[in-house]
C-alpha cells in the first residue's frame, strides 16, 4: 500500500506520521537514539567530529528509529508517495549523511541542495522502499532549521494573528517574531535542562519558587526539595538564554511589545509545559499577550505541506525572513547574566 510520510527529527524525540489520502492514520514518537551521544547538538557534533565511523552510524541510527516507528503501526507500506522531513540543521545533516563538521564552527551556516536530496533518496529507498518525492523544507539560518520553518508554515496557514512570537522549545531553542509581513528568527542553546524529563524540572522549580523553597536568584532553601542545586543552575542557564534571545529579537526588530498579541509555544517539550510555569520561572518576558501551547507544530507543518502538494509555496515565508545570529549581538552577551534570576 502507498502512504505519505512525515518525519520530525528532534534532538530529543523523533516523531512520525503516516498519511492515507491526506489523512493522518498513524502517528507516534520515540526517543532519539542519538541521545546516547549527548543531550544537545553541540555534544553530538563533538563526538561526530572526533570519530569518522559515526558519520554513517548516525544516519543508520536515525533510519532505525524511523523504521521502528513505522513497523509499530503494522501497516507494512510497500511504497511512499511523499516523504517530508524536518529537523534542526544538525539533525538533518546527520539524517542525509552530509558532512556536519562545518556546522560546529563560525559562521554555523548550512544548506541542503537538490543533489543532497538525490543522494539521500538512494539511502531512503535502500532502507524503506520506493519513494516518489522527498521534501525537506528550507533551513532558515544557523541552527534554525527546517523544523522552525515548518512551524512558521503551519502558523501562517492556520492562525489569523498578524503580530506574534513563536518559541520552539528544546535543547536547541528556536525563536521567531512576526510583525506585518516580516519575520525575525534566531536560535539559542538551552542545553540539557530542556532535554528528557526537563518539563518535570520546570514544574518543580516553578512550584519551589511559589512556595519559597527556591529563591529568585536560584538558591535552594529547602534541602529536602526534589531538585538539586545543579539542576536549578542548569535551568537558569537555559531560561536566561531564551529570555535574553527574545529580548534581543524584540530590540532588533523594533516591534513594540504591546503589538505582540500572541505567543505560541511549540515543540514536543513545550507541549508538556503550562503558561503559569513558563511565566513563573521567567522563561519569557512578561508581555501582555495570550500564550498558546501548539505542540509539535513542526510535524503539523509537514502535514499541511503534504495536503498542498505539489503546490507548496515556501517563498511566502522565505522572502520575508531575517535571521539574527545572537552570538554576534552585544545586547545578548551583556544581558545574559543579568537575566539569570527567576
Amino acid at each position: 500500500m502507498t502512504y505519505d510520510l512525515a518525519v520530525d527529527i528532534g534532538t530529543t524525540n523523533i516523531c512520525v506520521s503516516l498519511f492515507e489520502d491526506n489523512i493522518s492514520v498513524y502517528s507516534e514518537k520515540i526517543k532519539n537514539s542519538l541521545s546516547k551521544y549527548g543531550t544537545d547538538i553541540m555534544t553530538r557534533l563533538s563526538h561526530y567530529k572526533n570519530n569518522e565511523m559515526l558519520k554513517k552510524q548516525f544516519q543508520a541510527a536515525l533510519f532505525s528509529d524511523i523504521i521502528y516507528l513505522i513497523n509499530s503501526f503494522n501497516c507494512h507500506p510497500t511504497r511512499f508517495r511523499n516523504v517530508l522531513i524536518a529537523g534542526n540543521t544538525v539533525m538533518l545533516y546527520f539524517m542525509i549523511e552530509k558532512d556536519a563538521i562545518p556546522l560546529g564552527r563560525y559562521p554555523f551556516e548550512g544548506s541542503i541542495t537538490d543533489n543532497d536530496i538525490v543522494h539521500f533518496k538512494k539511502a531512503f529507498i535502500k532502507q524503506l522502499g520506493a519513494v516518489e518525492n522527498i521534501t525537506i523544507p528550507p533551513i532558515i539560518g544557523g541552527y534554525v532549521g527546517a523544523d522552525m520553518f515548518s512551524v512558521l508554515y503551519w502558523i501562517n496557514k492556520n492562525m489569523s494573528t498578524s503580530n506574534f512570537m513563536v518559541i520552539d522549545l528544546g535543547t536547541n531553542a528556536e525563536l521567531a517574531i512576526k510583525s506585518a509581513s516580516k519575520w525575525w528568527v534566531a536560535s539559542t542553546a538551552a542545553g540539557p535542562a530542556f532535554g528528557f524529563q526537563g518539563s518535570n524540572l520546570i514544574k518543580n522549580v516553578a512550584d519551589g519558587l511559589r512556595s519559597n523553597s527556591i529563591s529568585r536568584d536560584g538558591q535552594l532553601k529547602d534541602t529536602d526539595y526534589p531538585v538539586s542545586q545543579a539542576q536549578i543552575r542548569n535551568l537558569q542557564l537555559a531560561k536566561s538564554a531564551i529570555y535574553t534571545g527574545i529580548e534581543t529579537l524584540i530590540s532588533i526588530s523594533k516591534i513594540p511589545t504591546a503589538n505582540i498579541d500572541t505567543i505560541y509555544i511549540a515543540g514536543v517539550f513545550g507541549s508538556l509545559l503550562t503558561a503559569d510555569d513558563i511565566l513563573e520561572i521567567k522563561l519569557i518576558p512578561h508581555i501582555k499577550s495570550k500564550i498558546i501551547i501548539i505542540g509539535n507544530a513542526s510535524l503539523s507543518g509537514l502535514e499541511e505541506m503534504n495536503k498542498n502538494y505539489p503546490e507548496i509555496s515556501f517563498s511566502i515565508i522565505t522572502d520575508h525572513l531575517h535571521f539574527v545570529e545572537l552570538a554576534n549581538t552585544e545586547q545578548f552577551s551583556v544581558n545574559y547574566v543579568k537575566n539569570m534570576n527567576f
